[in-house]
């Protein structure tokens, strides 16, 4: 696949069929297409970002309320297409939406993810070891968008409510 040209933008609603397929595709269940489509319906859905080649919907990223702290996002879910996996593309949509957050005013952003990967994008896993959560503290990570914001948060971290489903 030869490089094309890559738009970043919100999403709209009707990308939803696209984003769908791309979620579904991208993981071995179903249930991250749903979480998405969830946190869109319930009004948790933040920041909602597509990557756009050639009008195709090639890439995803979702960061959601959380319910505590309440002046933070959680990342989750985030995808990419077959064809451009290993590109660079998902670290283009992270470093947007966290961008974006920023811009919004949010003090700070969640993942549940590869230590190493999110490391490299300004996450933290041993800012985030202060935080009691149920999600396993390896790959519990928080970016800071404001200096030291964990450091005055409350101690529990919670994703949107549709995370419970999952």
């Amino acid at each position: 696949m030869t490089d094309r040209h890559i738009d970043i933008r919100a999403s709209r609603r009707a990308d939803w069929p696209a984003i769908t397929a791309l979620l579904e595709n991208a993981f071995d269940t179903p249930d991250e297409a749903r979480l998405a489509q969830r946190l869109e319906s319930d009004g948790s859905g933040g920041i909602s970002l597509v990557a756009m080649a050639d009008e195709v919907v090639c890439g995803y990223c979702l960061l959601s309320k959380m319910r505590s702290p309440t002046t933070c996002l959680g990342l989750a879910p985030l995808a990419v297409a077959d064809g451009w996996r290993h590109r660079g593309l998902g670290r283009r949509l992270v470093t947007a939406a966290l961008q974006h957050a920023r811009s919004d005013g949010w003090q700070a952003v969640f993942v549940l993810g590869e230590p190493g990967w999110y490391g490299s994008l300004g996450f933290s896993r041993e800012k985030a070891a202060r935080f009691r959560t149920v999600y396993p503290a390896e790959y519990f990570l928080i970016a800071e968008l404001c200096p030291d914001a964990a450091d005055t948060m409350p101690a529990e971290a919670r994703y949107a409510e549709a995370f419970d489903a999952l």
